[in-house]
């Protein structure tokens, strides 16, 4: 079939620009192609399960979902086959972090995002974003401020019910330092935004686990993304591709650089590497 027997992509500013919701048809033929030649497309994203649906990918699917920067697997049924969870001692170094430099706090958890620290404060930030000028992922999938999967944490006790997956910072000025090399990982997908994770977790990492399962390696992959979090797949895939309007870590990451989101450039770099199907 070729070099390359599997496909890793992003969503936001990959299949779908960043903002907006629905993936172009030619896109969603592309993929369908790759799926029916029994070629595994898996899509690593920061997003959680809660909003991989169809008004966000329209009639778009794969085969296997990596959610949460790393921190979850799921297969094209959405049962869960692998996750790792923030522990109590990382959600208390978060909090402490927070409170001492008044920062947005909120917990990524399977049903929604749980604002810890100032919840109007983060809802009157979405509202505020200039997205046309600067995207970032502020309001996603367009009905309203955080598109109705954000809570305000109440008595802050949701973690009593399961543990978070990861957890996102706002409100971070640019002179501020995370404190990198600790057992979490801040990694900015916005101005002043950050997701948390584990530090022993990335896309890379828990793509190349599912794919041991599957017989193959990363090295096996093409990986296609545009964002900060994109940086570790696209080194360790076999061919590592940014999108046209992809971050500059990534494209400094990649192998080479493809189309923008606007432009296709997902579906452009696919049909070309797989030419044999097309």
């Amino acid at each position: 079939m070729g070099k390359y027997k599997a496909v890793i992509l992003d969503i936001d500013g990959t299949l779908v620009p960043v903002g907006k919701t629905g993936i172009s048809d030619r896109t969603v033929q592309t993929v369908n192609t790759l799926r029916q030649a029994k070629i595994p497309v898996i899509v690593a994203t920061g997003r959680c399960g809660f909003v991989l649906n169809p008004k966000l990918l329209g009639n778009f699917w794969a085969d296997y979902f990596i959610c949460v920067g790393g921190s979850m697997v799921m297969d094209s049924k959405r049962n869960i086959l692998w996750e790792r969870r923030l522990t109590l001692a990382q959600m208390e170094q978060l909090q402490t972090l927070c409170e001492e430099k008044d920062f947005i706090l909120a917990y990524t958890f399977e049903d929604g995002y749980y604002v810890y620290r100032k919840f109007n404060e983060l809802i009157q930030l979405a509202r505020t974003t200039p997205l046309p000028e600067d995207p970032g992922d502020m309001d996603p999938i367009g009905d309203g401020p955080l598109d109705g999967y954000t809570f305000a944490g109440g008595k802050n006790d949701r973690h009593l019910t399961s543990m978070p997956y990861g957890a996102v910072l706002h409100g971070v000025p640019s002179t501020i330092q995370l404190p990198q090399g600790t057992d979490l990982s801040y990694t900015m997908f916005h101005p002043g935004s950050y997701d948390v994770c584990r530090a022993d977790l990335d896309k890379a990492r828990t793509t190349d686990w599912l794919l041991s399962k599957l017989g193959l390696t990363i090295k096996d992959c093409v990986a296609i993304g545009d964002g900060n979090n994109d940086v570790p797949m696209l080194r360790a895939a076999g061919l590592g591709v940014a999108m046209g309007n992809a971050r500059p870590a990534a494209k400094a990451a990649a192998d080479l650089i493809t189309g923008t989101v606007e432009e296709d450039g997902a579906a452009q770099i696919l049909e070309q590497l797989f030419s044999e199907l097309f």
